[in-house]
């Protein structure tokens, strides 16, 4: 059995996942996981779950300030008001273990490809969050600078933070094309997966019903989803009290979780 965990993404919604990770290790099933996969903050997390720090990872997510996600940037090139200094530092501190973390399990990133020539935004829809093509890109291959250009891709909000190039493509957030990344877990070989879903308050009104045990029809391999039981609140939302409560609710909720489903993992 190979099992994968898919981080999906909800700005500091993500912060939930960490609660989860936190009963995974308490029941042991943690080691059985062979691959990992995120898309927008989801890759963060799926760089933090492969370093396999959970102690750095809480200190990262429990030190997370507004300001370090909105500093206003010099300039208006790439169509975004904010910065990604803040989340340059949070992966920053992987820096230190990146060429261990590399030969352990893999680690894909989804990035939203607007193609070679996407000068404009033009075929990006704001409010149904969509737009680009997903790309899939395996950060074990890349050294610690390409790693880190492609996962601040992946976080790209357009208008927010600016549009990144990866190789020659103009790439924005993973989540206009992709929430879930699935796909390249299933195609590795990941026979069970576990998909990490963030209830924002930009989502609930659209959420799409899925269920436990979902199979997909070309591989047979299973999903199991776990969403937040309540939406989580707003996607860029800081505070101790937001950011510990959320790590409440996602261990909380993954005790619950793993309780039901430990022994098909």
């Amino acid at each position: 059995m190979s099992l994968g965990i898919v981080f999906s993404g909800g700005g500091t919604c993500g912060v939930y996942q960490l609660g989860f990770w936190k009963a995974l290790r308490e029941y042991g099933i943690d080691k059985k996981v062979t691959a990992v996969s995120g898309s927008s903050v989801g890759t963060l997390n799926a760089l933090l779950y492969a370093n396999g720090d959970l102690e750095l990872a809480l200190d990262i997510w429990t030190n997370l300030k507004t300001a370090d996600l909105f500093r206003v940037r010099d300039g208006m090139t790439g169509m975004g008001v904010f910065s990604q200094e803040g989340y340059g530092a949070f992966i920053d501190r992987l820096e230190y273990n990146w060429e261990n973390t590399r030969k352990g399990i893999p680690i894909y990133a989804c990035v939203s490809s607007l193609g070679k020539k996407g000068e404009t935004l033009d075929n990006v829809d704001m409010i149904k969050r969509l737009g680009g093509k997903p790309e899939y890109i395996l950060l074990n291959r890349r050294k610690y600078k390409s790693m880190k250009r492609v996962a601040l891709a992946s976080t790209a909000i357009p208008y927010v933070y600016p549009r990144r190039l990866v190789g020659s493509e103009i790439c924005i957030d993973g989540d206009f094309s992709d929430k879930t990344p699935y796909k390249p877990l299933i195609e590795r070989g990941c026979d069970k997966v576990i998909v990490l879903h963030l209830n924002t308050v930009e989502e609930s009104s659209h959420r799409q019903a899925e269920y436990d045990g979902d199979t997909i029809p070309e591989s047979d391999a299973g999903l199991y989803h776990l969403y937040p039981k309540e939406t989580l609140g707003f996607i860029m939302a800081v505070s101790d009290d937001i950011i510990n409560d959320r790590l409440k609710r996602g261990y909380e909720e993954g005790q619950e979780f793993l309780e039901k489903y430990h022994s098909l993992l």
